[in-house]
């Protein structure tokens, strides 16, 4: 195989953001060029900190500006637009010095993170003198207040202090920093606690998702950026490889003030041992800086794992990832919390928890002042530890770049050219190259581990500097049997056990241990496939044009088409040269000018979502269903749900229209317009009771009364006109906690069977699962016979039943495909997906996730098939 390029082109002079902070300072270190910078306080008017002060995103940029116009230690850029297309800043913070020569830094900092071709003289000369680079990302969670506001402090303080601690950072450091990850949510969130400030709504909770899409799992992003903001802050990390990224969170109010690393176990296996050693070093720095200045309630190592790379892209990117993890005040107001009420580990002290808090007012100014100290921590920690952090970085990128095989395959893995759905193959390809892989795409025919590989197919090798990122996504995970004690259950995961992205996506991944030749070039740009008609053979001219169920962009091309003259085969078929499966597409062309108009119609929609369909001269002797245009409505609670979230998410990716409907529309009824109507993942008493018109306490935290336009569910009015939508033929969706609604209310036969079982007789907390699938089922066109599923702790259900059908059903042992599972004996034989038909509707639970968090395309296709269902055959 041939050597890929030794080094990366970066972009110049990066586009980035500010340091965040807390604190004050006297003006500017010797040498800084700048002019008078107003305090925060005198720029807002406003005490940063004060109970029930909060400054929104759109206000703290003004500040950043104010700040790199009047100092030449700070460097402020917008690199892009939010999903709701507000600005996306970041900004640098160093000396002078180091920014003058910002391209210089950053070129000799990429040596370390990609070693190739550069000598051990070299790399030590840059780790004696180089800075450290370090991110801090606040406000990743919107209700989540305290992270911003302390970012404006701290700005203030490297900005203008000339105290030995600032000089030391600033020499020492090269600080980029995402004050707000989120400024979509961050604004809605602010804008609806103040406009119920003074109200006796005063901090109820927000009724909708902090981000347009996906809430709080936009902290679930990190290995499949999916999301406009991960990928724009990826750019940040893949410019600047930093030695580590600081994330600042909340917790909950009764049990530590702030957590920081040491993560307890497990970790992902992948993670080379240096970088979790500076984890560990990083972390233990901080709690000792934090303690020794008499903050209390410090604690390591509890409930925060690093398993999954969805919560750290920079652990198999030979950087490390710092979490913190503050306690909650009511949003910007003080709380009381009683010793008594601190959860009894939290009232003694323990090796990993040295001093107490000892309970009383937690306040909103205490909350910023752990997130401003806690930020200054790593900080000072990135500026003393400078050297061990950058040799970290060095040597576990030097194992990366050149690991030893013998011990620690594999060579490579190869995505075979012929897939199954190519554009779904080219979505991974891109995942990888947005992580900084190197993709390799092979211009002949080649052998590699015992198999033969097309021209076309992509390679991708593990000695490469991101080639653990690539090993951790790519390959099935066993999760480690870690028990909370002994003969109980298992040590739960802080996510999920599984993130195989090609079991997820359907794709054919190979991988090979042993060294082989190929001739490949570099894939500069994953390109999505091309799309187009393909005329059938001779002289015929086509009478319809046929497209693979298989392919998910097929129901993007449905969805174009309207139903114009579209149907699906109900069972598998020969046509074209090639084997049909059932639910084929079966694209019919009208007679003259109608039959122009559609094919013209039908080649721009396939060119525009990259599907192929295939022209025959002759209709397919198979019975088909005629398809409508899709009638998709899906019920919104205010109760947010973050699957209703991502089932929205991959409709708009899809290009699939649908209507959302809150609790008023449901019970005003007019729902037999729908097709189909989705009832998401949400318990069956947030359905119908929805949000309290009481005060209630969450997390620790009093909440008041949600305000009557959204409180209360769809109550029995609302269960009534759904109920009767269903029995007068329409069809409604649930999955996870829904289907408990659906059979409490909706009239399907049958709870799960997975109720009432206790964490040691059955648990599996995220994996990936095999079943075996009904294929000649509606519900079940385009799925494999045995399809990997998404699994978390979700109900199942026998198949029996005269108004049950069974389309996907779990084989009698070997479930487990990727994570970790406990009482597999439980699920055998039963059911994962069943259809109940009530009155002359149908109501579908789905005991898995279709849309998991915008990753599992396979299973896409049972959300897809529920929206284009075959009417009538004939």
């Amino acid at each position: 195989m041939r050597a890929s390029r030794m080094r990366r082109m970066r972009p110049s002079v990066l586009v980035l953001l500010l340091v965040l902070g807390l604190g004050g300072g006297p003006p500017a270190s010797v040498g800084s060029q700048q002019s008078a910078i107003p305090t925060p306080a005198e720029f807002f008017g406003r005490t940063i900190g004060a109970a029930g002060v909060l400054i929104p995103h759109s206000e703290i940029l003004r500040y950043y500006e104010v700040l790199a116009e009047r100092t030449d230690r700070v460097q402020l850029r917008q690199v892009g637009r939010t999903t709701e297309l507000r600005p996306f800043y970041y900004a640098l913070v160093s000396s002078p010095e180091n920014l003058a020569r910002l391209d210089e830094l950053i070129e000799a900092n990429d040596k370390l993170y990609d070693p190739r071709g550069v000598g051990d003289e070299e790399a030590q000369a840059i780790i004696a003198s180089n800075p450290s680079f370090v991110i801090v990302n606040g406000q990743i969670h919107s209700t989540e207040v305290g992270a911003s506001q302390g970012g404006i402090l701290l700005a203030h303080r490297l900005a203008t202090g000339t105290d030995a601690e600032v000089e030391k950072i600033l020499e020492n450091v090269v600080v980029a920093h995402v004050p707000v990850h989120n400024p979509d949510g961050q604004e809605m969130v602010y804008e609806w606690l103040d406009r119920y400030r003074g109200t006796e709504h005063e901090n109820s909770q927000p009724p909708f998702l902090y981000q347009k899409y996906v809430g709080h799992d936009n902290n679930r992003d990190w290995y499949m950026f999916t999301q406009v903001e991960t990928r724009l802050s990826i750019q940040m990390q893949n410019l600047l490889h930093p030695q580590f990224t600081l994330d600042q969170h909340q917790q909950g109010s009764t049990g530590s003030r702030i957590f920081v690393p040491p993560f307890e176990d497990p970790w992902e296996p992948n993670v080379d041992p240096a970088i979790q050693a500076s984890n560990n070093m990083i972390g233990a720095f901080m709690g000792q800086y934090l303690t020794a200045r008499g903050y209390a309630g410090v604690e390591w190592k509890q409930r925060y794992d690093a398993w999954t790379p969805a919560r750290a892209y920079y652990h198999t990117h030979g950087g490390v990832r710092i979490l913190t993890e503050v306690a909650s005040a009511n949003f910007a107001d003080d709380i009381e919390v009683p010793f008594e009420a601190i959860g009894s580990t939290h009232q003694e002290r323990h090796w990993y928890f040295p001093m107490p808090w000892q309970g009383g007012t937690w306040r909103f100014s205490e909350v910023v002042d752990y997130h401003y100290t806690s930020a200054m921590a790593a900080l000072r920690a990135a500026a003393d530890l400078r050297e061990h952090l950058l040799a970290g970085m060095y040597a576990a990128q030097r194992r990366s770049v050149e690991p030893d095989l013998s011990s620690d395959p594999p060579f490579a893995f190869v995505l075979p050219a012929n897939q199954v759905d190519p554009p779904v193959t080219a979505k991974l390809l891109k995942v990888l190259q947005i992580a900084d892989v190197d993709i390799e795409r092979a211009g002949a025919a080649f052998r590699a581990g015992g198999r033969d590989y097309a021209a076309g197919s992509h390679i991708v090798r593990f000695a490469q500097p991101a080639g653990r990122f690539a090993k951790s996504v790519l390959e099935r995970q066993e999760y480690p049997q870690l028990y909370l004690y002994e003969g109980g259950p298992l040590d739960p995961p802080y996510d999920v056990t599984a993130h195989t992205l090609p079991m997820l996506m359907n794709v054919r991944v190979d991988r090979v241990d042993a060294a082989f030749d190929v001739a490949a070039e570099l894939v500069e740009t994953v390109m999505a496939p091309a799309g187009g008609l393909v005329e059938p053979a001779g002289t015929d001219a086509a009478v319809a044009y046929l497209m693979d169920p298989q392919v998910n962009n097929s129901y993007s091309v449905a969805a174009a088409m309207g139903g114009r003259s579209l149907s699906r085969s109900t069972r598998g078929f020969e046509a074209a040269g090639r084997a049909w499966p059932a639910g084929t597409w079966i694209q019919q062309l009208p007679a003259g000018a109608d039959g122009i108009l559609v094919r013209q119609e039908l080649a721009a929609a396939v060119r525009k979502h990259h599907v192929r369909a295939f022209g025959v001269a002759r209709l397919p002797g198979v019975a088909k269903g005629w398809v409508g245009p899709p009638a998709v409505g899906i019920y919104q609670s205010y109760v947010a749900s973050m699957p209703e979230g991502w089932l929205r998410f991959v409709l708009d990716q899809h290009q699939i229209p649908f209507e959302v409907l809150h609790d008023d529309d449901i019970r005003a009824g007019d729902l037999a317009r729908f097709g189909v109507i989705f009832v998401p993942d949400n318990s069956s008493t947030a359905i119908v009771d929805g949000r309290s018109a009481t005060p209630s306490n969450s997390r620790g935290r009093q909440t008041a009364a949600a305000p009557p336009q959204y409180a209360g569910g769809l109550g029995e009015e609302g269960v009534a006109m759904l109920r009767a939508y269903v029995e007068e033929g329409g069809t409604v969706f649930t999955w996870g906690r829904a289907t408990g609604f659906a059979s409490q209310h909706l009239g399907a036969s049958g709870d799960s069977l997975g109720t009432g079982l206790s964490r040691t007789e059955f648990n599996i907390p995220g994996s990936l699962l095999r079943v075996e699938v009904d294929v000649d089922h509606p519900l079940g066109f385009g799925l494999t016979p045995e399809t990997p599923i998404f699994y978390w702790n979700s109900p199942f259900w026998s198949p029996a039943g005269e108004q049950a059908t069974s389309v996907a059903t779990y084989p009698s042992s070997d479930l487990l495909l990727s994570g970790w599972i406990q009482g597999e004996e439980r699920l055998a034989g039963n059911s994962a997906l069943l259809e109940n038909r009530v009155g002359q509707g149908r109501v579908i639970r789905v005991g898995f996730s279709p849309e998991y968090r915008a990753q599992a395309h396979h299973t896409f296709k049972v959300i897809f098939n529920a929206i284009f269902p075959p009417q009538e055959s004939d």
